[in-house]
Formats: structure tokens, C-alpha cells, sequence
């Protein structure tokens, strides 16, 4: 599907005329009656009703033209986003908890560099606690991080998405094979955890000590990648958002215990402060942000 298609499918259907679109496009009428035939065969489907004197859309081909406008229109902004990217410049200074930054925030940087290469970024990592009082400080244009949910009248927020935290463990573990699964199984075995502060850490400490449990780990490290390569070598089990190990997963690296007496969900959160001058650069990773979240 092409998007001089796109277009010529849209013409025609703005003139109701397979010729009148010929003649502002400046194809040939037998043209843009090839398109438009290609463009059915590709969706299996009639788009225009045609009648001895007229044309007119299905139902089918209404649908189509929404969404065929849609994407002739994001197309047109990224080219405008691609002009403007290289006018921008300036310098950003981001918060981000280290499970986020190795993982899901990688990608977006590379995106966003590719776009914006003239803007340089700072790059900060520490517990939610510590960035958001640096926010609040103007030490830091804007913080990502993930936590219980966190609101203040001084903040904005740009992004706040679920996530679950879940124990990771080698696809050979044999509490995999255990029926009736429970969090004290698998606080039997060794235990390979981000350091204290983290703030999922904190949550599973909590909700041990409301069951009257504690968690002794054998290892403390604040890098989720390292981590993962540990319980990839059966070194031990793990607690660590589900999004920093899909690739794992589907790659079957590493597998999910799921006890029948836990859960714990936090939320990836994207802060500024309200009084913060959105600069261009600022504006612009916002804006990536939530296209790439979305």
C-alpha cells in the first residue's frame, strides 16, 4: 500500500470522480482506475459503488477513508517534525530510575537522537525520592520513574501506565513445576534483588512484612540488565518489572513464577514541574514520549 494510493483514493473520493481526480493529480483516468483496483484487491474489499454516471463509498470504503486520511496526516507531521529537528538544539537534563533506563528508555533515546541530534541530554539515575526532589529543586527538567502512583499540585504529568513486578526465574527452576505456588517457596531459594532503595523493592519488603515475612537476598545490585544475566545462568530468582524482561521471555531465557498469594503493580510515570519553561527541547522529548509510550 503506497501513499500516492492513499492519496488518489482520497481525491477521488473528496470529487466523487475517477476523471475530476485524474485531472487535479495528473494521471490519466485509466490510471487512477488501476489504483484504486489495486488498493480492493489489497483490502479484499469494494470501496466505491459504481453507477452509470456517478460514483459513491461503501460502507467499507467510508471506514477506509479515515483511516487513509489519518495516516496521510501523520505522515505530513513527521515531516514536519523532520524539518524542524535539525533547528532545535539545547540541553536536557533527565531523572530516571536505573530498571527504566536499561530497558524501556533506551530505545527512546535512540529515537530520539536520530531526530533531534542537536540536542544533548544529562542523564541521572536514582530512587524515585531522590529525583523528584531534585525536580523540585530545577536540578532536573523532567523525571521518569516508576513507583506507587504520585501526584503533587506542583507537578505535571505527562505519562502514567500500569506495570506489574514480577519474580523471574531460570525456565529449569523447579518451582515452576509446583502447584499452589506461594511467596514462602520461593523466599527458600536464592534471591538476586535490586538495591533497597529501589521503590518495587520497597513494595515487596512492605508486603512481606504485613505477612510476617522477610526477604534475605544473596545478591544486591542496582542493574537490571546484570540481573537478568544472572537468573538467565540459574544463579537465583528475581523481582523485576515484566517490561525489562519481554524479550527474554519470548526468546524463553527466562521464565515467570506467578505465587497465588502475591501480586504487585506500580506505574511508570513521567513527571515536570509546572513552573518549568518547556523549552524546545523539552517540548519535543515530551512530545516522543508519548508517541512512543503510546
Amino acid at each position: 500500500m503506497e501513499l500516492k494510493t492513499l492519496t488518489t483514493f482520497i481525491k477521488v473520493a473528496q470529487l466523487k470522480s475517477f476523471s475530476k481526480a485524474a485531472n487535479e493529480l495528473g494521471y490519466t483516468q485509466a490510471a487512477v482506475t488501476i489504483q484504486i483496483q489495486q488498493l480492493e484487491e489489497e483490502l479484499q474489499t469494494k470501496l466505491f459503488e459504481r453507477f452509470a454516471r456517478s460514483i459513491s463509498l461503501t460502507f467499507q470504503g467510508e471506514t477506509f477513508l479515515q483511516h487513509a486520511t489519518r495516516i496521510l496526516q501523520e505522515c505530513e507531521h513527521a515531516k514536519q517534525i523532520m524539518k524542524q529537528s535539525d533547528q532545535i538544539s539545547g540541553h536536557l537534563k533527565i531523572g530516571i530510575v536505573e530498571s527504566v533506563c536499561s530497558s524501556l528508555f533506551l530505545e527512546l533515546i535512540q529515537t530520539f537522537h536520530k531526530a533531534y541530534p542537536s540536542i544533548t541530554l544529562q542523564l541521572t539515575t536514582d530512587s524515585p525520592n531522590a529525583l523528584l526532589q531534585a525536580l523540585d529543586n530545577n536540578e532536573l527538567d523532567i523525571v521518569y520513574f516508576i513507583d506507587q502512583k504520585r501526584n503533587h499540585k506542583n507537578w505535571n504529568k505527562v505519562i502514567e501506565k500500569s506495570e506489574e513486578i514480577v519474580f523471574v526465574t531460570h525456565p529449569m527452576h523447579p518451582l515452576l513445576n509446583k502447584e499452589n505456588l506461594t511467596i514462602q517457596d520461593i523466599l527458600q531459594y536464592p534471591l538476586l534483588l535490586t538495591e533497597p532503595n529501589a521503590s518495587y523493592r520497597l513494595e515487596l519488603e512492605h508486603q512481606l512484612a504485613h505477612k510476617n515475612l522477610h526477604v534475605e537476598p544473596y545478591m544486591e545490585i542496582d542493574n537490571t540488565s546484570f540481573l537478568i544475566e544472572l537468573v538467565k545462568q540459574n544463579m537465583g530468582i528475581s523481582f523485576l518489572p515484566r517490561f525489562s524482561i519481554e524479550k527474554n521471555l519470548r526468546n524463553h531465557e527466562v521464565a515467570i513464577l506467578q505465587p497465588k498469594d502475591f501480586t504487585l503493580q506500580v506505574w511508570q510515570q513521567i513527571i515536570y514541574h509546572k513552573n518549568k519553561w518547556l523549552s524546545a527541547p523539552l517540548k519535543a522529548f515530551i512530545q516522543m514520549v508519548e508517541d512512543h509510550i503510546q
